[in-house]
């Protein structure tokens, strides 16, 4: 994970007071970095596949095992790009949100693009335009939005 990424959600979960609220963490699978730290409250971190950081296996696209605002706040980091469908996972992650939905993703802007990572598969990169498209389609009104510093990428916060 970016040390952009880590510090902004720090900053989030600080400035939105979310540390004991429940947590589900989709696309929890830890490759370089954890947000998990940051929650003091219920946390249950999910991905496609088991391993370290995983509590639960699911599909980003298909999060049926919770219902409708099962969690107060669903966040992922850096794991969008890797669906096959991100419009179904972000309706997904909308869907089982009481009240906040927080993104980062790879993307691209006038720095050009960021390289192809397969954790296992890598599909999109995404544009400031199809971030808000992606939320908005979701359900999500769009409180920030900012292209994360250290390279191509979106930091975003939504609201239920």
């Amino acid at each position: 994970m970016h040390p952009s990424v880590l510090s902004w959600v720090e900053s989030v979960v600080e400035r939105y007071d979310l540390a004991d609220k429940s947590t589900l963490e989709v696309g929890s699978g830890i490759v370089n970095g954890t947000i998990r730290p940051f929650f003091s409250g219920e946390y249950i971190g999910c991905d496609i596949t088991h391993g370290w950081g995983v509590d639960v296996v699911a599909n980003a696209e298909d999060l049926s095992l919770w219902d409708d605002g099962h969690w107060d706040t669903v966040i992922s980091t850096e794991m969008l790009e890797h669906c096959p469908r991100p419009w179904r996972a972000m309706q997904e992650m909308a869907r089982v949100a009481h009240d906040m939905v927080i993104i980062t993703c790879r993307g691209y802007d006038d720095r050009g693009c960021w390289e192809v990572h397969a954790y296992p598969h890598d599909y999109y990169r995404f544009y400031h335009t199809s971030m808000v498209v992606l939320a908005e389609d979701a359900g999500l009104t769009v409180l920030e939005l900012e292209a994360d510093p250290d390279g191509p990428g979106w930091l975003m916060v939504c609201k239920k």
